[in-house]
């Protein structure tokens, strides 16, 4: 368990995060964590590190704000074209329209080959077979 400094003598620390370790696996193990990786983000931009028990709270307070979002989500993503759309009428009109058809295309002759699952959470659309009319009306 990682100790203070100050707290006994460990052998071994991590500067980043201000804690000290008396077994070279707990060490690695910590290097390993979440809160170390946050703690070494916020020093590349000059912030100062956060204590494990604030990164925790800060953890928990990111995981309820995420919520809400995704319960509600509405959204369709085409993925061809990048566009997002707030409706499914809006999405539909979109998929129908010679712009979608031409990326699509475009898309395609980029040698990615395109479908669309059934069933995606939140009605993302990854992407479309292409119909032999398509390519004909371009």
């Amino acid at each position: 368990m990682p100790e203070k400094p100050g707290q006994g003598a460990p052998l071994l620390t991590c500067i980043t995060c201000g804690v000290g370790f008396r077994d070279a696996e707990l060490q690695r193990g910590h290097y390993k964590s979440d809160w170390h990786r946050y703690n070494l983000k916020r020093r590349v931009v000059d912030l100062a590190s956060v204590t494990e028990d604030q990164f925790l709270e800060r953890q928990t307070l990111q995981k309820q704000s995420e919520q809400p979002q995704s319960a509600g989500s509405n959204t369709r993503y085409c993925v061809v074209c990048k566009k997002s759309f707030s409706s499914q009428k809006a999405f539909d009109n979109h998929v129908s329209s010679r712009r979608h058809s031409i990326q699509l295309v475009k898309h395609n002759s980029q040698g990615r080959n395109t479908f669309m699952p059934l069933s995606l959470p939140n009605d993302i659309c990854i992407t479309f077979f292409i119909d032999s009319r398509v390519k004909r009306a371009i």
